[in-house]
């Protein structure tokens, strides 16, 4: 039963983080472009520290680590969120 909970608790967090994304864009396209410009810089700055030619930049790049770099940050912060809402309730 707690496995079924957790599973749950993780499609919830999946689908808020999507929804927090989507509300943020319709509101303000700029403010999520400024996060992805961010999320790139940092895969550059990452891949030419590793490899001057380029090749671990293209395969970050390929797997959209920049966009998962954005999702990951919002899913953290909601998960934090959850966490301090649940220790302020007990």
């Amino acid at each position: 039963m707690r496995y079924v909970i957790r599973s749950l608790g993780g499609a919830v967090l999946f689908c808020s983080t999507l929804a927090i994304l989507g509300i943020v864009w319709y509101l303000d396209a700029r403010l999520l472009n400024y996060g992805f410009d961010a999320g790139l810089a940092l895969v550059k700055a990452v891949s030419s520290a590793l490899d001057q030619s380029g090749k671990v930049e293209s395969v970050l790049r390929a797997l959209n680590a920049e966009k998962m770099l954005l999702f990951g940050g919002v899913s953290f912060l909601l998960r934090a969120l959850g966490w301090l809402m649940k220790s302020a309730w007990e």
